[in-house]
Parts: C-alpha cells; sequence; structure tokens
C-alpha cells in the first residue's frame, strides 16, 4: 500500500479548512507525538535532489502530453 505525506484536498475552502482541522487533530508537526511515521522514501538525506530529478525526467513528457509542444 502507498503512503504519503501530502494531503490533497483541492481548492475549495471548506475542504482546505477541513483538512487543516485533521491535521491539527493528528498533531502531525510534533515528532514525539507523530500519529503517522515518516514515509521511508522521505528518510533518505537526498530528498531534494531526486525530486529535482523527478521534475527534470517529466518536462519533457508534460510538455508534450499536457501542453501539445513537440520538438521540432
Amino acid at each position: 500500500m502507498e503512503e504519503a505525506a501530502v494531503m490533497m484536498t483541492g481548492l475549495e475552502l471548506p475542504l482546505i479548512i477541513n483538512a487543516l482541522d485533521i491535521l491539527k487533530i493528528q498533531n502531525t508537526t510534533n515528532k514525539s507525538k507523530r500519529t503517522f511515521k515518516i514515509v521511508d522514501d522521505y528518510k533518505s538525506e537526498n530528498v531534494s535532489d531526486k525530486v529535482v530529478r523527478i521534475i527534470l525526467s517529466h518536462i519533457d513528457f508534460v510538455n508534450r502530453n499536457v501542453w501539445k509542444k513537440f520538438s521540432e
């Protein structure tokens, strides 16, 4: 099963407020009282470097398939 550290709520105000209320209840910022364990993939020291590589490797795909830009 996948794990995640991000809540995806959309941009509607009631959903955002509800998500913030849930995060307050779950107290995810205090490590000693953490409700959820840290996702193993985020324990690595070079997560930022990995994210940069992922983003860069998807630029061409997004340009072609989302924005319909084709290299000439």
